[in-house]
C-alpha cells in the first residue's frame, strides 16, 4: 500500500505506532514493513532482517549517513506484538510491547538544519481507529516522500498484518507510548519490570554489580516465573536462546564457557515483579 506525500509523511522527531501480526518465518531477502521514500531512496525505513524476523529501523540523515538499529529480539509468529518508533534530535528509540527494546543515537548536519526551514508536512494518523493530526512539521529536518506498507521497488513484502496505524504530529512521552501497548494483548502490566541486561554472557559477567543500571539487578528464579520469562518470549529475547542467567544459580552448576541471556529486574532478588501477571502459564513453557 502507498500513500501519497501530499496525504502523510513519516517525519522525524514525529513518532509512530503499530500493531503488527506476522504469518510466515524469515525469508532470504529483506521485508518492507513501513517506509518512506524520497527521490528514490529512503528516509526512513523500518524492514524485517533476511533469515531472522528482527525488525531494522533506519533513518538516511542530512549526510547521507544511515543511522539504525535493529531490535533485540525477534517478533513472533502469529501473535499480535505492538511496535512504537521514537525520533528526536538527537536518538531513535524502538519500543517493542512497550518495552523500550532498543535505541540509537543519531548523528545530525547543516544538511538538516537547513532542510528543516524548507520543510511543514502535512501530517495525519492513518490507523483502523485512526487519530487525527494536523499539519506541522518544520522543525525536524525530514523530507517528503511516499509512504508505503509492504512492498515497494527495493523490498518485497512481509506476510502479514498491520492494524492500528498512527503517525503523529508531535513527540509523544513514555506514558503515551506505553498506553498503546494493551496490556490485556500482550501481557505486559509493567513496562519497566524486566529488561535486557546481556544477551550472550557468561556466568561471571552475569553476576557482575555493574550489569545492571541503578536499582535493578540481575533477575532471581522468582522474578523471571513471576514475569520475567513472560516478556522475553513474547519480545523475542527466547527465539534464538531459551537459556537465561539467574542471580541464584549456583557457580557449580554452570558448564565451562557457558553462555545465557541476563535478564535485569527491577528491585530486589526476592521482589515481586508488581503489575505483571503471575501463574503464567506460558511463562512457565518457555522456561
Amino acid at each position: 500500500m502507498c500513500v501519497r506525500s501530499k496525504e502523510t509523511c513519516l517525519c522525524r522527531e514525529e513518532p509512530s505506532a503499530f500493531w503488527i501480526y506476522l504469518l510466515e518465518r524469515p525469508t532470504n531477502n529483506f521485508r518492507n514493513v513501513l517506509s518512506q521514500i524520497h527521490e528514490g531512496e529512503e528516509t526512513i525505513a523500518v524492514l524485517l532482517y533476511p533469515h531472522v524476523n528482527k525488525l531494522s529501523v533506519r533513518v538516511l540523515t542530512g549526510r547521507n549517513s544511515n543511522e539504525g538499529m535493529s531490535s533485540m529480539g525477534q517478533l513472533p509468529l502469529r501473535r499480535w506484538t505492538h511496535i512504537a518508533i521514537k525520533m528526536d534530535d538527537a536518538r531513535v528509540e524502538l519500543y517493542v510491547n512497550g518495552v523500550l527494546d532498543n535505541s540509537v543515537p543519531i548523528k545530525r548536519g547543516g544538511a538538516d538544519k537547513a532542510t528543516a526551514k524548507d520543510n511543514a508536512a502535512s501530517n495525519a494518523t492513518s490507523s483502523a481507529t485512526s487519530n487525527a493530526a494536523t499539519p506541522a512539521n518544520a522543525a525536524g529536518g525530514e523530507r517528503g516522500g511516499d509512504i508505503t506498507i509492504g512492498k515497494n521497488a527495493h523490498y518485497s513484502s512481509f506476510n502479514g498484518y498491520l492494524d492500528e496505524l498512527h503517525l503523529f504530529n508531535r513527540s509523544l512521552n513514555k506514558s503515551e507510548i506505553i498506553s498503546f501497548a494493551v496490556a490485556s494483548v500482550t501481557g505486559i502490566h509493567d513496562t519497566e519490570f524486566a529488561y535486557v541486561g546481556n544477551y550472550d554472557c557468561d556466568y561471571a559477567t552475569s553476576m557482575r554489580a555493574d550489569l545492571c543500571r541503578e536499582n535493578y539487578q540481575l533477575c532471581s528464579s522468582f522474578q523471571l516465573y513471576s514475569g520475567g520469562i513472560h516478556y522475553a518470549r513474547v519480545n523475542g529475547i527466547l527465539t534464538a536462546k531459551t537459556n537465561l542467567w539467574s542471580s541464584d544459580v549456583s557457580e557449580n552448576a554452570v558448564e565451562s564457557g557457558e553462555k545465557r541471556i541476563a535478564l535485569c529486574c527491577r528491585g530486589g532478588a526476592a521482589d515481586s515483579p508488581m503489575g505483571f501477571a503471575k501463574g503464567n502459564s506460558a511463562s512457565e513453557e518457555a522456561w
